[in-house]
């Protein structure tokens, strides 16, 4: 079978089970979560299954996947049904997460699939970077995927401030180690400032 051109799929996560943000005439207000874990648990596969996995199998199918990046690898769901669905043909899956606790998770998942995979700290605006320093040319992938949002990984731990359930600190940093954290920006930004970089609000 012969490679088709790169071709990249975006793809958004929604739980519908989470609080969806709404916007009233007095302000933002969050609509209640109908249910929640007691605690997060540690297995990938009971955290976080992609809502969206069916729709992105189906955008490569049928196509000759040699070299793949997973912009925004999470646990590791999108991966390991891609690297099933094109098991005979896959010689590199580039995983990219900023979320030391997710790239970790993923690792244990992806195990099996050995020297198929490599992983790598790091934001998707850097792939390119990326990609070059794991060998991946121009013109050489096959797909890219992004799955943009956050995950309950974030959503179910309290600490990370991401919880719209749970008391916890302003966190909100995907990657932990990062040194601007939420309460940093709503308490020393101006109001210019953030609505520079949160429009919406």
């Amino acid at each position: 079978m012969q490679c088709k051109n790169p071709f990249s799929h975006v793809g958004r996560c929604v739980n519908h089970d989470r609080p969806v943000p709404t916007r009233s005439r007095q302000g933002w207000y969050r609509t209640p979560r109908l249910h929640m874990h007691s605690k997060p648990s540690s297995n990938p596969e009971e955290v976080h299954v992609p809502v969206l996995l069916e729709e992105v199998k189906q955008a490569f199918e049928g196509r000759c996947v040699r070299c793949f990046i997973d912009g925004t690898l999470g646990m590791g769901g999108h991966a390991v049904s891609l690297l099933e669905q094109h098991q005979d043909s896959i010689e590199m899956y580039l995983g990219i997460d900023q979320d030391p606790e997710a790239l970790a998770m993923a690792g244990r998942r992806l195990q099996k699939f050995d020297s198929k995979v490599k992983l790598v700290k790091g934001n998707f605006a850097e792939m390119k970077s990326m990609a070059g320093a794991n060998g991946l040319e121009a013109g050489s992938v096959d797909g890219i995927l992004l799955d943009i949002g956050t995950s309950s990984l974030q959503l179910d731990d309290a600490a990370r401030g991401f919880s719209f359930m749970r008391e916890g600190p302003l966190d909100m940093r995907m990657d932990p180690n990062g040194l601007l954290t939420a309460a940093d920006i709503v308490n020393n930004w101006s109001e210019e400032a953030i609505a520079d970089v949160a429009p919406l609000c």
